[in-house]
């Protein structure tokens, strides 16, 4: 039985204490040993004051040659109460002076919970260090009563604590009930079987302190792959040193990429004159005619900016790029020189409907999204890790001196990678011809709009098939409401959706319904209830429909599968990206030939991700 772990050796003695307890012992933390500009404090850990055991007096004995500080020297971890989460800091440096104490240098992290305990050592509200620590040999002292001495004994972390677990003593200790300790009489020369008392499972520091590094190693490596994925390696950095977690950095990370300008990302750097002379007819005209020289000359600038967005993003065309900076920022504006309306000053000769809006703006005014204030990333660059959460967090009611139940929010990781959206317009022959700026208009607004649709259509009930987004319809996690009757939903419906955001505290944010006209039409001709015959769930005798006190917007993107559906959420965990590479332009002169008609596709990079797939709730057929 001598190879045992859970024995406390006496040396030259018949005696060895068993016990599988880790002791812990209080100190008082000094104020006037804190470094503010370090967030250092300077603390004493031990001594050699006797304290009472229910096996007799211990004296940790301070020749160095007794104290292994290995441990507490590799960056132990410095906690609050013993518990093992959270890490508050680390242990700098420890050491034992002449004067037979034990003294450390420990330093406070920046956490959220590191900065609460830092602040209250300095407003000397937390003054209590305590340790914890395992005897590995001891001596007997000669003495009236049972005492002993710790001449082998290893402190392997430092906690700030709120209370002294007995404050009975000069100095605090932990609780004898926590030191189920038995004394067994050795017989050395007998082989006789001592009786043995088997005492709780040993408390396994060396595990403990394993478990910890790999979380903190895990903490670590996650943020770096974070920071090196998005081009982050200063912030990850900081982040790492200040103690903060993967859920923080993953904030702070969408926050970055929601403050990125497009411009920034792609942009080939053309002045606005050159924006404002950019023209989508001359370069869909060359394109449609390989072999005419003069329109290939006539778009030389086009196809020269093309080229630049290519070598930018380094991606190549199907066709030709139009510049990025074309897509988020072209300007025409109106010439001031001739008055719309009057004859004499050319009011005939000018157009009405001039190019007064990026491709951006007439792609947004074309989508219901717009109006329901989804969050748009635009410009991006490569794939795009977005965090969101799946459950919250939950609070308690704590007792005094008692700890706080941890509770830890589900993260989620979405990530976002441009898929290829097309849309086509057919042009005819005549009217590729003119240069009138209505008709750049047009064929931009015609393109616009039907990418909008698509993309919009994908971003509601997308299924992630065929190279295409998964929209909020097929994302895991969303609330789908069956209903009593096909493409109806009844006042009852309406309630247990709302209860649905209600009970995942998901009333907040951009708060809308989206519907298809079938089902926004049924519920027009619906009664709330048989009471109340005349009253329909949805009023149609108002311009501005409401539900539940939230605006109601219809669109024919929300049929999926033959269902007509019904969405309620927060609009605002929508997140809708696209890649500042251009509009891809390809131009296709031959399927419509016969009837003297050009084919256009636009082909643009968007991809969508819901960040907290709780905050929404979708009816669906029974």
């Amino acid at each position: 039985m001598e190879e045992e772990q859970n024995y406390i050796e006496v040396k030259d003695s018949d005696l060895r204490i068993e016990t599988e307890e880790t002791f812990k012992r209080n100190f008082t933390l000094n104020r006037n040993d804190i470094n503010i500009d370090n967030r250092t404090v300077s603390l004493a850990f031990s001594s050699e004051i006797p304290v009472e055991r229910n096996f007799g007096s211990e004296v940790l004995d301070h020749n160095e040659s007794s104290v292994r500080l290995g441990r507490l020297n590799s960056s132990a971890p410095l906690l609050v109460n013993h518990e093992l989460e959270p890490v508050i800091g680390i242990v700098e440096s420890a050491r034992i002076d002449t004067d037979k104490v034990g003294r450390a240098t420990v330093r406070f992290g920046n956490s959220d919970k590191a900065n609460e305990i830092y602040q209250d050592v300095k407003d000397g509200i937390r003054n209590q260090v305590s340790i914890g620590y395992r005897i590995h040999t001891m001596e007997k002292i000669e003495a009236d009563e049972p005492a002993f001495r710790a001449v082998d004994w290893e402190p392997f972390e430092i906690s700030l604590v709120s209370v002294p677990a007995d404050p009975t003593v000069g100095v605090g200790r932990a609780s004898e009930e926590n030191f189920k300790t038995t004394i067994i009489e050795k017989e050395p020369k007998m082989d006789t079987p001592t009786v043995e008392v088997r005492e709780e499972p040993a408390i396994d520091v060396s595990k403990i302190q394993e478990e910890i590094q790999k979380k903190e190693l895990n903490r670590i490596s996650e943020i770096e792959a974070y920071g090196n994925e998005h081009e982050e390696k200063e912030l990850a950095r900081e982040y790492i040193v200040d103690g903060r977690t993967v859920p923080e950095f993953q904030c702070a990370i969408l926050e970055k990429i929601a403050n990125r300008k497009p411009e920034t990302v792609h942009e080939i750097g053309l002045t606005p004159k050159e924006t404002r002379n950019f023209s989508w007819l001359k370069i869909i005209r060359a394109l449609a005619n390989p072999a005419d020289r003069k329109m290939q000359e006539d778009a030389s600038f086009e196809f020269e900016a093309s080229r630049a967005q290519a070598q930018k993003s380094g991606i190549d065309p199907q066709g030709a790029f139009v510049p990025a900076d074309v897509i988020y920022g072209q300007k025409l504006q109106e010439r001031a020189d001739l008055i719309v309306g009057t004859d004499s000053l050319g009011g005939y000769t000018v157009q009405t409907d001039v190019l007064a809006q990026n491709f951006i703006d007439v792609l947004r005014a074309n989508m219901v999204f717009s109006q329901l204030g989804i969050t748009e990333l635009n410009g991006l660059n490569g794939k795009v890790s977005i965090p969101g959460i799946s459950s919250g967090s939950t609070a308690y009611w704590v007792a005094e001196n008692s700890a706080i139940t941890e509770s830890t929010p589900t993260f989620i990781a979405r990530t976002m990678d441009g898929k290829t959206c097309g849309a086509m317009t057919d042009i005819s022959r005549n009217l590729m011809l003119q240069s009138s700026m209505d008709v750049e208009a047009f064929v931009r607004n015609e393109i616009a709009r039907n990418l909008a649709v698509e993309i919009e259509n994908k971003g509601l009930v997308g299924d992630g098939s065929s190279n295409a987004p998964t929209g909020v319809n097929s994302t895991t996690g969303v609330t789908h409401e069956a209903l009593a009757t096909a493409d109806t939903p009844l006042q009852a419906d309406i309630v247990a959706m709302w209860k649905a955001l209600a009970s995942n505290n998901a009333l907040r944010g951009n708060l809308a319904w989206v519907g298809a006209s079938t089902a926004l039409a049924n519920m027009m001709a619906t009664p709330r209830t048989a009471t109340y015959g005349d009253i329909m769930i949805l009023d149609p005798n108002v311009s501005d429909m409401r539900l539940m006190g939230h605006s109601v917007y219809a669109s024919e993107n929300c049929v999926f599968g033959g269902v007509n559906k019904l969405f309620f959420g927060d609009w605002e965990s929508l997140v809708m990206g696209t890649w500042g590479n251009g509009l891809d332009l390809i131009v296709d002169p031959y399927t419509g030939s016969s009837a003297g008609t050009t084919r256009v596709v636009g082909l643009y990079l968007v991809d969508f991700c819901v960040r907290t797939p709780k905050s929404f709730a979708i009816t669906t057929n029974p």
